[in-house]
């Protein structure tokens, strides 16, 4: 017994040193079901996701410090909250159920000034009221915004979200494991394959070679790597790093998102493996222009112009362990002869695709499939930014009604629309990855209906095609703004008031449109009993 409690107090201290002094934000919950730089469908996941089955547990303060910003953002991290550390760095936790008194005050106020469930509060400086002591509660964890029941929780560094776990992991002896590499050259490279296999043979535990890569032109590298971490759950690793002759030729951190950065997760993974076997196959390079297309030198990662030079991958986990692979390469100079020049645009029918990546542009196919879809293709592909596909109404249309939508195995997923142009009378959505986009034309709006039960109002909001805004939603009780809080793809919610309803008749009125912009406008009197 007294060799546990020993056990006990020292693993207790030792997660408060490793975290340099930082407390666990959600007590005795540690099991992870989403970890740091995980690949998700448009983004490497910046944070990590604790399991709380359902609960609605405390979110202590992790150090001392103040609150920062305060959101409610349906489709995203639901209610979140930034808090300022003690050390200047920022801890986020999203998907939260409420804040304490204080900060739920704040987040109520801000809500009937701008009459919006939807809202989004930044303090530059530290307010006595929403400054707290380490351990003291901020908040309690819930289902808001997208995903079941869980706590987000990362750490940010600026605008750069690094890996949370960093701050408490206990000792890791156990080096990353290179599951797979392969390599190309740059004639055969397409972003659909992930090039040629090499047989790693094993020299000790977290050190292998490889027998010699030969070839006449540039070549580059693809990895399949993981952290077996203590924390019962495979991680992303740190850092990877390719060397040739000593000197760094290539290095990634996948324990550092820079959120102000190119979105490019699809540039990183081979996105089409990604789908088709849930494995994330890591590109160890940037994407080249197609053989034959300008390009005055090649992107980095390429390696060139090397007779047998040593060359090692390396991959480091967050506490240091590294594993590496070394292989004699010999690789040819790089050719910049020009055919053609990478386009700025494409267009098929009715529709104009643009990106801020040339690159991803060349690789793309374009197909009409009839004069309101197009088929972006192949199967697969991935784009290193986002893609604007904007499509032009015909002669005599109105942009009113229309909305995007991309076909999937459910029939039609509405999209939200980034901009549009009454002049030339056209409308643009977004895209990370290939697929069937179309336009369609909804005229109903939405469909809206309330109810009283136990003195609180609910409401029920549904749109069969295009799908609600939720910016839109506008919500008066008996004259007063109200909060109507709508959470992502949910069929409605609860009404919220600054005073207690009183039993009686009270007049409810309702704004909201779908992304058509097709707008409902609502008078109902209902009786609280």
């Amino acid at each position: 017994m007294r060799k546990l409690f020993l056990l006990l107090v020292l693993g207790w201290v030792c997660e408060l040193s490793a975290g340099e002094n930082l407390l666990w934000p959600l007590p005795g919950h540690k099991t992870l079901t989403g970890g740091f730089g995980d690949s998700r469908t448009d983004h490497f996941h910046g944070g990590v996701d604790l399991r709380t089955s359902g609960n609605h547990l405390p979110v202590v303060a992790p150090s001392d410090g103040w609150i920062e910003r305060i959101a409610v953002i349906p489709n995203g991290y639901g209610r979140v909250l930034y808090f300022r550390l003690e050390d200047g760095r920022t801890a986020v936790f999203g998907h939260l159920h409420k804040f304490v008194t204080p900060i739920e005050m704040v987040l109520r106020d801000s809500q009937l000034v701008g009459g919006t469930y939807r809202v989004d509060c930044t303090f530059p400086t530290a307010l006595p009221s929403l400054s707290f002591q380490k351990g003291e509660t901020l908040a309690y964890t819930g289902a808001t915004g997208i995903g079941p029941p869980h706590l987000h929780f990362e750490i940010r560094e600026g605008a750069v979200q690094t890996d949370p776990l960093r701050n408490y992991s206990p000792d890791d002896r156990n080096p990353p494991v290179i599951s797979n590499l392969w390599w190309t050259t740059r004639s055969a490279y397409t972003p659909m394959t992930h090039g040629k296999p090499v047989k790693l043979a094993k020299r000790a535990r977290n050190q292998y070679t490889a027998s010699p890569i030969v070839s006449d032109e540039p070549i580059a590298f693809f990895l399949q790597t993981y952290d077996p971490n203590p924390w019962g759950r495979n991680s992303t690793v740190a850092l990877i790093r390719i060397k040739v002759n000593n000197r760094t030729a290539f290095e990634t951190l996948p324990s550092r998102i820079d959120l102000l950065g190119p979105k490019d997760i699809y540039g990183q993974l081979v996105l089409a493996d990604r789908v088709r076997s849930k494995r994330d196959i890591r590109r160890l390079f940037s994407i080249p222009a197609p053989s034959g297309m300008q390009q005055d030198s090649l992107p980095s990662g390429w390696i060139e112009n090397i007779q047998g030079a040593e060359v090692t991958i390396e991959v480091e986990d967050r506490a240091g362990n590294l594993t590496t692979v070394t292989i004699p390469v010999t690789a040819g100079p790089f050719s910049s002869s020009v055919m053609c020049e990478l386009p700025d645009r494409r267009s098929v029918g009715r529709f104009t695709v643009e990106s801020k990546s040339r690159v991803d542009l060349a690789y793309m196919e374009l197909d009409e499939l009839n004069p309101r879809e197009v088929h972006i293709g192949p199967e697969g592909l991935g784009f290193s930014d986002r893609v604007s596909i904007r499509y032009h109404l015909a002669a005599g249309e109105s942009l009113a009604g229309h909305y995007f939508y991309k076909r999937n195995g459910k029939g039609r997923q509405p999209l939200w629309r980034i901009s549009e142009d009454t002049v030339t009378a056209s409308l643009a959505c977004t895209t990370l990855r290939a697929g069937v986009f179309g336009v369609g034309v909804d005229t109903q709006p939405p469909s809206f209906s309330v109810t009283a039960k136990s003195g609180t109002l609910r409401f029920r909001l549904t749109d069969g095609e295009s799908g609600l805004d939720d910016n839109t939603i506008r919500c008066k009780v008996d004259g007063h703004t109200a909060i109507a809080e709508y959470e992502y793809d949910a069929k409605g919610g609860a009404i919220w008031t600054r005073e207690p309803l009183l039993s009686g008749k009270h007049q409810i009125k309702f704004l909201a449109a779908d992304r058509a912009g097709n707008v409902g406008t609502w008078s109902v009197t209902v009786k609280i009993r």
